[in-house]
């Protein structure tokens, strides 16, 4: 078995560094009008896209349905998140460092493996998602779980097969084409939510939840994702190849799945970890407290969700461009990318807690009116979460970009641990509030770690 040491040396070797070095008010000025910041604009806009329409469709289920009518729902949702990172794990993360650096028709062959890869995978979570929820909604169990499970299985398959279209521009930089799938993409589901409220009779200021519910939502969403997939295979044609695979060598192994494979196998010790990070977390909160509980927890979170879009946009513009430029220039190349990045990539995770925090029951009250306005501790907990969580991200993709995913892997599993732990002991006596500040105490260890990590990985190599 390959150590994760030597799965340094798979892929690209890194060239001596040629970059000169630059002035710190010099580099914040390159980054702020250089190629990173143009593509980063697209990448923000299509983020905001992305989790404008999650958050438009939660911010209505949550004001207008019944708190478990909700908690089903985001019970639902994040299990699809779940399944989500799953693909990332095993296919697009991968790609996202494996792909930048190479030439048009390695890329090529190597896009095309993955599609068949995530062709079936994705029908087999799909089926699998489906037949368990089948079984539930039969068995005489919570209907609104299970209808909401069940419809989410049926959307899943679409709902990767875009998301796979969206990374592979992601990882070719194409970010402008990718604004324009997701506004599909977006754009119905929105459409989709707006008629579902309104034809059943829904208002602003009343309580009509109208034909919203966590079903109908899933099975919209399974409509836009067929609309924007459409667009996306149109958008990613010239990546794949048609005909016989490539990356099959003569003994009938294919060599592009293989090194994905070599990166992605430590990715789902990582997974794990992030599933005991949120998913039983919040299924602690479930089992505890009930469905209307997790409602509690997730509804301050929601104003936090600006901040997602920031740090799912840090990850997926600056992995590929870190790795390039280590791939091609080294280490040296790699910390000055660091340097002028980091005043930028950090500053919006410190402002805005700071602003939601500075009045939380005012921000409650304008989205939800007084349906959470007992939560103002749980949002000021999400605050912090929130803030430690996006500071940790730069230093992480430090440790990707360092193809070290085995340490990413080990400290994912130790912090999941401990968040179930403290979650175990503190949501019974502070419920949701308990749940969250077990996060946060994940968080702030979490960071801790990945900032140690990444300065001896950085040092080590440069030694």
């Amino acid at each position: 078995m390959t150590s994760g040491h030597e799965l340094s040396t798979l892929v690209v070797s890194p060239l001596p560094a040629t970059a000169p070095p630059t002035s710190r008010r010099d580099g914040l000025w390159k980054v702020a009008t250089g190629p990173t910041a143009r593509q980063s604009f697209w990448a923000v806009l299509d983020q905001s896209l992305m989790s404008g329409a999650n958050f438009l469709t939660s911010l209505m289920l949550a004001r207008f349905c019944e708190p478990t009518e909700y908690g089903a729902y985001t019970l639902a949702f994040f299990l699809l998140l779940f399944l989500n990172a799953l693909q990332a794990t095993l296919l697009t993360n991968p790609m996202m460092v494996l792909g930048p650096a190479r030439d048009e028709e390695g890329f090529r062959r190597y896009i095309s493996s993955l599609a068949w890869a995530q062709a079936i995978g994705g029908a087999v979570l799909a089926a699998l998602t489906v037949l368990v929820a089948a079984v539930a909604l039969f068995s005489g169990r919570s209907e609104a779980l299970s209808s909401s499970f069940l419809a989410m299985g049926a959307a899943v398959f679409f709902v990767q097969a875009q998301e796979f279209c969206r990374r592979v521009l992601f990882a070719r930089m194409q970010t402008r084409r990718l604004a324009r799938n997701d506004a599909v993409y977006c754009g119905l589901q929105v459409v989709f939510l707006l008629l579902l409220w309104k034809l059943g009779g829904g208002v602003w200021n009343g309580s009509a939840a109208g034909y919203l519910s966590g079903r109908n939502v899933f099975l919209s969403l399974g409509l836009a994702a067929v609309a924007a997939l459409a667009v996306g295979l149109i958008q990613i044609r010239p990546y794949l190849v048609t005909g016989r695979n490539a990356c099959v060598t003569e003994t009938g192994r294919n060599a592009c799945v293989t090194e994905n494979w070599q990166y992605a196998r430590w990715g789902l010790g990582s997974l794990l970890g992030e599933f005991l990070h949120v998913q039983v977390n919040l299924s602690i909160v479930a089992a505890v407290a009930g469905a209307a509980a997790t409602a509690t927890m997730e509804a301050p979170r929601l104003i936090l969700a600006p901040l997602n879009i920031l740090s799912f946009t840090c990850f997926n513009v600056l992995t590929p461009r870190a790795a390039e430029k280590y791939g091609r220039n080294g280490t040296p190349a790699l910390v000055d990318f660091v340097k002028r990045v980091a005043p930028l990539a950090i500053l919006p995770f410190i402002a805005y807690p700071l602003l939601i925090a500075a009045a939380p029951g005012f921000w409650l009250s304008m989205l939800y009116q007084d349906r959470y306005s007992g939560a103002g501790s749980v949002l000021l907990l999400w605050a912090a979460s929130f803030s430690v969580a996006g500071l940790r991200v730069l230093p992480w993709i430090v440790v990707s970009v360092l193809r070290r995913p085995d340490i990413a892997m080990w400290a994912s599993l130790s912090v999941g641990l401990l968040i179930v732990a403290l979650s175990l002991g503190l949501t019974p006596a502070f419920g949701p509030g308990g749940a969250v500040a077990a996060r946060l105490i994940g968080d702030v260890v979490y960071l801790a770690a990945g900032w140690i990590v990444a300065w001896r990985l950085l040092r080590r190599r440069s030694e």
